[in-house]
């Protein structure tokens, strides 16, 4: 199976191309922003270096977020793209899922609490039991919340150094899993749904843009 990965949920933008678990291809960049321009021409690089045609895809998974709004929402509408273009499966997954699943990976069976900075005093978290389960939903914490109920949990991301709990021991500070990561577990999913339209994005907190109220035009009664 041939699967192309893309993350743009994090201030990084990576992809790479996978062949029955064998990296083909991976780039990932720390760009902040612009992942809109950046993303297109990786994916292009990535397929050359592949030496793959499009065609030759059987499966794009794409990070669903939490993370950049307008970055969760340009991976979506290119891996939705492809996948309705190419009529192949694309997979979503979550970027905190991912995270645990790269720190199980490393640590074996533990139980995790993985956070990530959602800046503002505030960071996405969820926690996996040591068998990989999600234990809860995602959520939008402040940090003073986020530091209850650890107990025995290993820490996992970016978020983590923030909570400053004493008893806290953190194994990966990071604001995403590796892009190889994605691929592996969209590979593990071995979906037959080709319905790419059903992938939702992981927003835990609104849009900063908001629809204008200033300046509107009072309406006249010319009746």
């Amino acid at each position: 199976m041939i699967i192309l990965a893309i993350d743009t949920a994090s201030p990084a933008c990576a992809t790479c191309v996978t062949r029955n678990g064998q990296v083909l291809a991976e780039s990932s960049k720390v760009i902040g922003t612009g992942h809109a321009e950046q993303l297109m021409p990786m994916v292009q690089q990535a397929m050359v270096q592949a030496n793959l045609n499009y065609s030759d895809l059987d499966l794009v998974a794409v990070s669903i977020g939490p993370g950049s709004f307008t970055g969760v929402r340009t991976g979506l509408a290119a891996a939705k793209g492809f996948a309705q273009a190419l009529n192949i499966p694309a997979i979503g997954i979550s970027t905190l899922e991912a995270m645990a699943f790269e720190a199980q990976k490393t640590a074996g069976k533990i139980s995790l609490r993985v956070v990530i900075d959602a800046k503002r005093g505030e960071v996405h978290t969820q926690d996996f039991a040591a068998d990989g389960l999600a234990e809860g939903a995602a959520v939008l914490l402040s940090l003073d919340d986020a530091k209850g109920g650890i107990g025995h949990r290993v820490l996992v991301g970016n978020g983590a150094v923030l909570l400053e709990s004493d008893a806290k021991i953190v194994l990966m500070e990071a604001a995403t899993a590796s892009i190889r990561v994605f691929a592996e577990i969209a590979a593990n999913l071995k979906t037959t749904d080709i319905n790419s339209l059903t992938i939702m994005p992981l927003y835990l907190r609104g849009a900063d843009a908001k629809p204008q109220t200033g300046f509107a035009l009072a309406r006249t009664n010319d009746s």
